[in-house]
């Protein structure tokens, strides 16, 4: 069975969302396939956030400013993904 992930048809109009842009909305968005096949609970690592995207890290920052991620000690939670 293959990991899947779940997205509310309002997704894109969510404010967090339209204030992080739309290049950071894909990146969020190739983070939750990831964690979801990786099965890290929401959990972005330093290390995989070259692997999501090319030149995401100030999409990670854009991310971080608009309370979708989370930083930690070695990359990134994001907010409320087990909920």
């Amino acid at each position: 069975m293959s990991p899947w992930v779940r997205l509310d048809d309002n997704f894109a109009e969510h404010p967090k969302l339209v204030k992080a842009g739309p290049r950071a909305g894909w990146l969020h968005v190739a983070a939750l396939c990831y964690c979801s096949r990786q099965l890290t609970d929401g959990h972005v690592p330093e290390t995989a956030l070259r692997l999501l995207m090319a030149g995401a890290r100030p999409l990670a920052d854009r991310l971080v400013e608009a309370g979708l991620w989370e930083v930690n000690r070695d990359g990134w939670n994001i907010h409320d993904y087990l909920d």
